[in-house]
């Protein structure tokens, strides 16, 4: 890499550097995808190494420029190779370009003037508001990165349970094309780093105790969801009038200062009962906790913006989940036999606390949605003694200064392989199954890199597990009489067209994952970026071969002659001020039509 380096650094300035390197990098690939290119202000120059510029784009392989709508100001940038998919490898600090001045700038200054341009190009107002969450980001990362500098971690792939909890946490830059990766509002920095999964740190849960008659669940089968959390309490905890549920640690902090938590407990009905020891370790999305010897993962509430979204569990997201699990077994049989190396974490109960009628809708929401969890299935019961799993993120993600896990474990392989077979063999467990869902079932699952955990067998892929049911939809959930009792919310949040559902496949499995993966496995090398594209076209045409329909043939021909992939919309989604949910997408260059 071509980046100045400070001399002799300390631990927090170093830091600082790797996290301001990231955002950099977030800002200019999100602002060129869904922005930039559209408008045409991005170019690619050749190498200049006798060229009018500061030494560093001198010695950089080429040079991004970036016109900059406000000011008409430029920003150049070195990168090792340009890429179609905007998936550049950047090496230099970026530039401001005014006349004949150049001035290296900061995240901070390269922000506000993408966020000024983005405002220009949208007629949308400005938004300082995401220049706090930026800064929030960056803040964050930096406390993270110093913490795996200060205590360093190896993924080695073979090391079971103890490398799956690794890469859980391995995800240190977040979404790689999102304006604010990190940001987790509402909290201070300190206390959240404790209880990110970067730090690896278990921790001991909050607990409330819920009279029976006030408790609220659903369960997929004739086993209560009160047997199925009675499997992960410490002992003691249920009896014939109480049901306690664990509660994270901040969350239980924001409820205590609630009116409705209050109330509650002067009501009689419910009870804290403070920390109660049994430790647990966050996984990626930071609320869902793990403990290796629990039949269940718990995904709890936790009222934090962390990117896009509040983390807390709505009545109809509880619901969903359920729904969505129940759905899913009536078709799990067929879809075993034909992929039985792809594992579905189900989710069959959930739980929280319901105040009586008479209480306001909004003390109601504030203890359903507060104290609400999801139960889903550990994998531990699904994986081999010679299989480790790992968070597909934390295999796809750069490293802080060394190259990414994903590359040391191919090198580690046995037997040996190349990036490109260790690649399609990935690629062959994943795409089929998701496709199939989708194509034959009617199943949209949500297969990004964070959703997605790869087991490995000898450091090469044999299995991979999908998870997270708040992605999943349905199409044709009309058609489907167990729905009918689902609440108006949940049956909305769960249904997608088919368009909708097409949109959001492709998205997550061709542009957020093979996209990334490749970006990060390739390093900048054109050859091993079609060779990896290669394996991804001839897993399509398989898929097609052995499994087609005329929807499918009509939906992934085109991809394979090069039809754009849709791209979500990150930045143009935050700085409006959408929810997720609300998100667009963009026309992506397709790789597979070179």
């Amino acid at each position: 890499m071509l980046y100045e380096k400070p001399p002799f650094p300390s631990l927090d300035s170093h830091a600082h550097l790797i996290a301001e390197r990231a955002a950099i990098s977030a800002l200019l690939r999100s602002f060129c995808r869904e922005i930039g290119v559209r408008q045409s202000l991005v170019a690619m120059l050749p190498p200049q190494p006798h060229g009018p510029f500061p030494a560093p784009l001198r010695r950089a392989p080429e040079i991004l420029q970036i016109v900059m709508t406000e000011a008409r100001d430029t920003i150049l940038i070195g990168v090792q190779a340009a890429s179609a998919t905007q998936d550049y490898l950047f090496c230099t600090s970026p530039y401001r370009r005014h006349g004949r001045r150049f001035e290296a700038i900061d995240w901070r200054q390269l922000a506000r003037m993408i966020y000024a341009t983005t405002a220009r190009l949208l007629d949308a107002p400005a938004n300082e508001e995401i220049l706090d969450q930026t800064a929030n980001s960056v803040a964050i990362t930096t406390r993270l990165v110093a913490h795996r500098l200060a205590h360093p971690v190896a993924i080695d792939g073979t090391r079971g349970m103890a490398d799956y909890l690794r890469s859980e946490g391995g995800l240190i830059f977040g979404h790689a094309l999102h304006p604010t990766p990190k940001s987790r509002q509402g909290i201070e920095i300190g206390l959240m780093a404790r209880y990110s999964p970067e730090t690896g740190c278990p921790f001991d849960l909050n607990y409330v105790a819920v009279r029976r008659d006030r408790l609220w669940t659903r369960a997929a089968d004739t086993t209560t969801a009160v047997e199925r959390i009675a499997r992960c309490l410490p002992p003691g905890l249920i009896d014939d009038e109480w049901v306690s549920l664990p509660v994270h640690p901040i969350q239980a902090q924001k409820l205590r200062r609630t009116s409705a938590m209050a109330r509650a407990i002067r009501s009689g009905w419910l009870r804290d009962l403070g920390v109660i020891p049994k430790a647990y370790h966050a996984t990626s999305s930071v609320r869902t906790l793990f403990d290796p010897g629990d039949p269940f993962f718990l995904k709890l509430s936790l009222d934090i913006r962390m990117t896009n979204c509040v983390r807390k569990n709505a009545e109809y997201e509880l619901e969903g989940a359920v729904a969505a699990t129940c759905l899913i077994r009536e078709r799990k049989a067929e879809f075993a036999l034909a992929f039985p190396d792809c594992i579905i974490l189900e989710e069959p109960a959930s739980l929280s606390a319901e105040a009586p009628a008479s209480w306001s809708a909004q003390d109601r929401r504030t203890l359903i949605e507060g104290l609400g969890l999801i139960l889903r299935q550990s994998l531990v019961p699904f994986t081999p003694a010679d299989v480790t799993p790992i968070v597909a993120g934390a295999l796809f993600s750069p490293g802080i200064g060394n190259e990414n896990s994903g590359i040391r474990i191919i090198r580690g392989a046995t037997p040996a392989t190349d990036i490109a077979d260790w690649f399609g063999s990935y690629v062959r467990l994943l795409l089929p199954p998701v496709l199939y869902g989708y194509f034959h079932q009617g199943v949209i699952f949500e297969p990004h890199l964070q959703n997605v955990v790869v087991g490995l067998r000898l450091r090469r892929p044999s299995h991979v597990y999908l998870r997270d049911f708040e992605g999943v939809k349905i199409t044709g959930l009309a058609a489907v009489p167990a729905f009918n009792d689902l609440g108006a919310r949940a049956r909305e949040a769960l249904s997608y067209t088919a368009d909708q559902g097409w949109c959001r496949i492709a998205y997550c499995l061709f542009v957020n994952n093979f996209c990334e993966a490749i970006h990060q496995l390739s390093q900048g090398d054109r050859t091993l970026v079609a060779l990896l594209w290669d394996e991804v076209a001839s897993a399509i045409a398989a898929f097609q071969r052995d499994y087609g329909t005329q929807e499918s043939q009509d939906r992934l021909i085109p991809l394979l002659r090069g039809a754009p992939f849709p791209a979500k919309t990150m930045l143009t989604t935050r700085f409006q001020r959408r929810a997720d949910r609300e998100s667009g997408y963009v026309d992506l260059v397709n790789p597979m039509g070179a």
